[in-house]
């Protein structure tokens, strides 16, 4: 493909829109949202796996402007729909998805207690799409999610399902490939016992 195709320019254009709106995602959450729908609107049609990864990032980066305007539920609807369109792509795109998950989980949990239910949902759609995954990375940022679902169920005194959680992670992990993620692992699950054994 040349240099100057339209479709190159508009993935070129794709990328300086997207790092000028995380620019002013701080100051300006609405001036942002209008660049990640024209992102998205841009690229929509391409199948080109930059063009793809661009749209999943612009999705993820609204859903967080959204948040930071106050619209939980709009963002949480377009987290669902970055979930289906993209967790059955290739390794990059999950990955991005497994983030996504990981970093709404992570805000709901902080920022909005009151949807925890939705939060430890969240956390079951990540191992219903990712809990056999072959790429190192998903499986790294699985884990984290875990520490995150036990921190959720701690703070709702959750104990038998906080201990069921151990066991599963101890379990999923067992046969882990990788000996660092491995290890990582049986302290989660270690650190995770110790959270709900006195409950």
């Amino acid at each position: 493909m040349k240099l100057d195709s339209t479709a190159t320019r508009r993935l070129l254009d794709a990328r300086l829109r997207l790092r000028r709106a995380q620019v002013l995602s701080d100051e300006n959450p609405e001036a942002t949202i209008a660049l990640f729908d024209a992102i998205v609107a841009d690229l929509e049609g391409d199948v080109r796996l930059p063009a793809r990864g661009r749209v999943a990032e612009a999705m993820f980066f609204k859903s967080q402007a959204l948040f930071d305007l106050g619209e939980a539920a709009a963002a949480l609807t377009l987290v669902d729909a970055l979930v289906v369109q993209f967790s059955v792509g290739e390794a990059p795109l999950r990955r991005r998805v497994m983030h996504a998950l990981f970093v709404t989980v992570f805000t709901l949990r902080l920022e909005h207690p009151e949807r925890a239910e939705t939060a430890l949902a969240l956390c079951t759609e990540a191992v219903r799409r990712f809990g056999s995954d072959t790429d190192l990375c998903v499986r790294e940022r699985l884990l984290s999610l875990f520490v995150d679902q036990a921190r959720i169920l701690e703070s709702f005194g959750r104990t038998a399902e906080g201990l069921a959680l151990a066991r599963e992670i101890a379990a999923r992990y067992e046969a882990e490939p990788d000996p660092t993620l491995r290890a990582r692992a049986l302290r989660v699950a270690e650190a995770t016992v110790g959270r709900f054994a006195d409950g």
